[in-house]
């Protein structure tokens, strides 16, 4: 081999060396850094996820084995766990959230999730007051939003002969309310929720089921001359074991022939034990035989009269005479 050709493969034989050693200086530097990006994983940890109340604190930058390895987060619900600070942010129920980590070392990267369970926020909520609407529904007042987990509601009765806690079904909140399903039958006693008792006692003992118990009397009434506007009130009172849609009339007759001449018309909702009143006004001819009544109506459409059998009962005829 003459000079020139040792030369030229002397030269191939260096540069293929070195191409070798890059790629093993280059596989070396690739599994330094998944290494490391292996126990930078491993450092981060964070405890009570499964119940987590207090903030997180989420490095954006680690040091493994003298080298930087850098830190990004990404949260599914930021309201909840903000992925800039770490502050958690409780809800009136429980979240799942889930955490991304996805960390960097030189042009490596990979990524660690982290599931949190953030529990719903205890009710700072003071209960001002409460009413048992019937035999299945008691309506709370607070003075702040109250909570939604029926578990921190405690309703106690206290009867003649026993005394028990009264399983909460659901809990429905509305601004500053909370309405209890329960089962209030067969009770008769007092009941306390959450400390605060009842105002009256209970006694829906031994009552039996009715589709209407609202008793009818008039209040007063003006005004009833011929020519003029007369002014009447009704209360009505209700007796059954739940609310109760109260469609009340006034109605103006003729004496002669007993048809209605002209009528007013109104409608409310009174709960289990309530009672309201109704007024109206009806202008009376000013010549004819007219007398005034006041009663539930099945509907406007026909203008049944409850009879009543229906517990309705008519305590007063105003007559109008001439």
């Amino acid at each position: 081999m003459n000079k020139k050709g040792f030369t030229f493969a002397f030269l191939v034989f260096a540069f293929m060396l070195v191409g070798f050693c890059s790629r093993r200086v280059y596989a070396a530097d690739a599994n330094s850094s998944i290494d490391i990006l292996e126990k930078a994983k491993d450092q981060i940890e964070f405890k009570n996820l499964d119940n987590l109340e207090e903030n997180l604190n989420l490095p954006s930058m680690l040091t493994v084995d003298g080298k930087n390895v850098y830190v990004s987060w990404k949260s599914d619900k930021e309201n909840v766990i903000s992925s800039s600070s770490g502050y958690v942010n409780r809800q009136n129920i429980n979240e799942l959230v889930t955490l991304t980590a996805t960390l960097k070392c030189d042009s490596y990267e990979d990524t660690k999730t982290f599931k949190a369970i953030v529990p719903a926020e205890e009710s700072k909520a003071n209960l001002l007051d409460l009413k048992v609407v019937d035999v299945n529904t008691i309506k709370l007042t607070f003075d702040d939003v109250p909570s939604q987990d029926k578990e921190d509601y405690v309703v106690r009765f206290y009867g003649l002969d026993e005394d028990k806690i009264i399983p909460v079904n659901a809990v429905k909140v509305d601004g500053f309310t909370a309405t209890l399903s329960v089962d209030l039958s067969k009770l008769a006693g007092e009941l306390v929720v959450n400390d605060l008792p009842v105002s009256d006692l209970i006694n829906f003992k031994d009552v039996a089921p009715s589709s209407s118990g609202i008793k009818l009397t008039l209040v007063s009434s003006s005004n009833l001359e011929l020519g003029k506007i007369a002014d009447i009130t009704v209360h009505a009172q209700n007796n059954a074991r739940s609310a109760e849609e109260v469609p009340i009339c006034i109605a103006l007759f003729n004496a002669d022939n007993n048809s209605i001449v002209k009528y007013t018309y109104l409608s409310k909702t009174v709960g289990a034990g309530d009672s309201c009143k109704f007024s109206g006004k009806i202008k009376i001819p000013e010549t004819g035989n007219y007398y005034l009544k006041y009663f539930m109506i099945d509907n406007l459409d026909n203008m049944k009269q409850l009879e009543p059998s229906d517990a309705i009962t008519i305590e007063k005829i105003v007559h109008i005479k001439n």
